[in-house]
């Protein structure tokens, strides 16, 4: 490894010497004085040697300690340099990353977010995911000293991208029979796992793909879309860093209505308050009507026609359970209200209905004879 040597050495031999002085430090002007030999001799003679052999190159002996660093993307990251004797060496040292020199103090880069402290050591604020790699600092003692760390840079899982199909929105709109595929694109370091939901189960994904960006791209397939396909559907991506990322799908799928009915046949009293309900599943939401069924009048024996029940002070609709449940409810059943009601839903996509008769409950005393 490459030792630093006084780089004003090229401009004055004189102040160079000096410099050579400062760089050996305290004992090296203790030496000097020991055997009478003046420190700015010293330091020309090395330097002139310095000058013909060239750079010093680290042997075989030098020290080289690493060290294995992880730290979270934004935050401050101190990687010390542990010279064994930081008196004698003074500012004799270098840091490089990656085997580059890092520039020194007066750059503007290294003073935006790299700080050499006054300790040796390398500060280095709030950390990028560039900053990722080798580092080293290098000390003149005896033998060479050399402190390395390999930095790993962690960065939270994040989802990038949704899928635009058909636009930018997280909100899809299928018909019956569709297809679909969802994409969730996410990164992170490490590269996190990508997981599907949809109401609280794990789904497969169809495949999951690396990019030469590092992303990961999963994508979860809708193949004939079905009413019971509609819903959220969550993407999770986690490596372990952070909280897990997550993005929701909302995918509707628009379908003629679909009805159902508890009770087809409802028995009640004269008198009674009385209610008549079917469940209506439909998508986009469906114009619900309720009819009467009665004898028609002049066309035909047996025929019988609709007319649709209009709301009053006595009998009037409901709508229940987020829209699903329509009720039509009589107050006090009179005789004439009695027969067959429908429940009629349409929507763009089409339209059913659903029939329900109210019959007054007969209740029929029992006779006791008497043989006497």
């Amino acid at each position: 490894m490459r030792v630093q040597t006084c780089d004003s050495a090229k401009q004055s031999l004189k102040t160079s010497a000096l410099k050579m002085v400062q760089c050996f430090g305290i004992k090296t002007r203790r030496l000097c004085a020991m055997f009478s030999i003046d420190p700015y001799v010293f330091s020309c003679v090395l330097l002139l040697l310095l000058a013909n052999t060239g750079p010093v190159l680290a042997s075989e002996n030098d020290v080289d300690d690493t060290y294995r660093r992880i730290v979270l993307v934004g935050t401050n990251l101190k990687l010390p340099c542990t010279p064994p004797d930081a008196e004698d060496i003074l500012e004799y040292f270098t840091w490089s990353k990656n085997g580059v020199l890092l520039p020194d103090r007066s750059s503007t880069a290294l003073q935006s977010r790299f700080i050499i402290q006054s300790d040796f050591s390398l500060l280095i604020e709030r950390v990028a995911e560039d900053d990722e790699g080798n580092y080293s600092c290098s000390v003149q003692s005896h033998p060479p000293r050399t402190t390395s760390y390999s930095v790993q840079v962690e960065v939270p899982a994040a989802i990038e991208e949704l899928l635009h199909h058909g636009g930018n929105s997280p909100h899809y709109q299928l018909r019956e029979g569709d297809e679909l595929d969802l994409t969730c694109m996410a990164s992170g370091r490490p590269l996190p796992t990508v997981t599907w939901k949809y109401q609280g189960r794990v789904l497969s994904a169809e495949e999951s793909i690396v990019d030469v960006y590092q992303k990961v791209s999963s994508v979860h397939r809708i193949v004939g879309a079905r009413r019971l396909d509609a819903g959220s559907y969550i993407c999770e991506a986690d490596n372990g860093v952070d909280l897990p990322a997550t993005a929701t799908f909302n995918v509707e799928i628009s379908h003629a209505p679909d009805i159902a009915v508890e009770h087809s046949w409802v028995h009640t009293g004269l008198g009674a308050l009385t209610e008549l309900a079917c469940t209506v599943y439909a998508q986009p939401p469906a114009q619900v009507t309720w009819f009467r069924s009665v004898e028609g009048v002049g066309n035909g024996e047996g025929e019988r026609k609709h007319l649709e029940v209009l709301p009053s002070n006595r009998i009037g609709t409901l709508v229940m359970s987020n829209g699903l449940k329509h009720v039509l409810r009589f107050k006090s059943v009179r005789d004439a209200d009695l027969g067959i009601y429908t429940c009629r839903a349409e929507n763009p996509h089409g339209q059913a209905e659903a029939a329900i008769e109210m019959s007054e409950y007969l209740c029929f005393l029992p006779v006791f004879y008497n043989f006497e």
